[in-house]
């Protein structure tokens, strides 16, 4: 149980600092030229090193991600990108090109992590990596808890994580050509433009009736067909440490610090609770999950064979955002009821809200908004250096965010 992990995403510095804050173990970055994640991605070569530094200071620990499936790189470039790295000191690399462990195995010393997009399904393949010096496996998010039992039974001393919570694609863990096909993007590159999720009308042609399209069948929203539920595996925690994961993922680089920290301060509580022998308040955890941008929940294939059609794993509806709350402030500075904020929503004088700390959420009402030293009856999302007036006093604290009930 001491060795158990909460793996937080970070797509930036400043969102790797609010998920160490909220209970984050370790995180993963990356640069864009070896990253799946190229948007909304502020790491380069000249910057990472001290992000490193940082978490290590604090005693974290961070894995750099070089899961693309190259196409274009010669070997020179890939070492020499990958040396750079490696003098940064991170905790490991998340690989999933046969090519590229090959390359760090042969030429670094640094761990390897085999990234979910490698898919690995069964035990005869976990023990395979393991031969080729991967010192842990990321699984396929597909796989039931008796399949992974059986992997961590084969291969007892091979490392075992596990995607517990965000987005899932519709294919095996990215392994998909559609972006590339309808936008030119792709995603084994990092540029996916999710054409999964887009919403389609599908039409047939009778071979006897060329040009006489015929509309199938779909409801009043369109036709999602592969538009998939959101993961959270946040009340199978205890069975996934039962069958041998150590380390529990949270998907989401391209998404807010106030995803993240919501998200990673959801798990944190529910494993310490596990880790302690009690219970976790799973009411409690789940209204906080469902206050961040979500799709619905699903527990994807834990209970059930891969070949097992569900229904209700997409989201047949709508692709928007289904969250309970819309982040509506980043706090920068805290004097007694006084919150010097950023702007995320607009917030309005009167607006019930809720400022969320580490250890608690307090609910408090917005009596007055100084902006530019006047005051004024509302805030607009981008404005900066905001003053909230509320009617509680906060403690002064780092890292608390502002929310409010949609």
């Amino acid at each position: 149980m001491k060795n158990l992990e909460l793996l937080s995403p970070a797509g930036s510095f400043e969102k790797m600092k609010y998920a160490f804050h909220y209970g984050a173990d370790a995180v993963y970055i990356g640069i864009k030229a070896l990253s799946l994640r190229v948007k909304e991605n502020e790491f380069t070569l000249e910057n990472i090193g001290k992000a490193i530094k940082y978490a290590h200071n604090i005693h974290k620990k961070v894995y750099v991600t070089a899961n693309i499936y190259p196409r274009h790189y010669n070997e020179r470039t890939l070492i020499e990108y990958l040396e750079v790295l490696s003098s940064k000191e991170p905790d490991a690399f998340i690989v999933s090109d046969p090519g590229i462990v090959m390359i760090i195995r042969d030429n670094l010393d640094i761990p390897i992590h085999l990234s979910v997009q490698a898919n690995t399904t069964n035990k005869f393949s976990a023990k395979f990596w393991y031969k080729q010096g991967v010192e842990r496996i990321i699984l396929a998010r597909e796989l039931s808890l008796d399949e992974i039992r059986e992997i961590h039974e084969y291969v007892p001393n091979l490392e075992l994580e596990f995607f517990v919570h965000g987005s899932i694609c519709m294919t095996y863990s990215g392994r998909c050509l559609l972006s590339a096909y309808m936008s030119k993007r792709n995603p084994n590159l990092g540029v996916c433009s999710h054409s999964c999720r887009w919403r389609y009308r599908v039409y047939i042609e009778e071979i006897n009736r060329p040009g006489e399209l015929m509309l199938v069948e779909e409801d009043e929203h369109g036709t999602y067909i592969m538009n998939s539920k959101d993961l959270c595996l946040i009340t199978k925690l205890k069975e996934l440490i039962d069958v041998g994961i150590i380390s529990f993922k949270i998907e989401g680089r391209n998404k807010t610090e106030y995803y993240v920290s919501v998200v990673t301060r959801a798990y944190r509580k529910a494993l310490d609770s596990i880790i302690k022998g009690e219970e976790p308040n799973y009411d409690e955890l789940m209204y906080e999950l469902y206050s961040a941008p979500n799709r619905g929940f699903i527990t994807s294939y834990l209970d059930m064979p891969s070949s097992t059609f569900n229904k209700d794993l997409q989201n047949y509806t709508t692709t928007s955002s289904l969250q309970t709350h819309k982040y509506v402030a980043k706090v920068k500075e805290v004097k007694n009821d006084e919150l010097l904020c950023d702007i995320k929503n607009e917030v309005f004088v009167g607006d019930k809200v809720e400022i969320i700390t580490k250890n608690e959420i307090i609910p408090t009402t917005i009596k007055r908004i100084m902006k530019t030293h006047k005051e004024v009856g509302k805030a607009n999302p981008s404005d900066t250096d905001v003053i909230l007036i509320v009617d509680t006093p906060i403690h002064n604290e780092e890292y608390l965010l502002v929310r409010k009930k949609i």
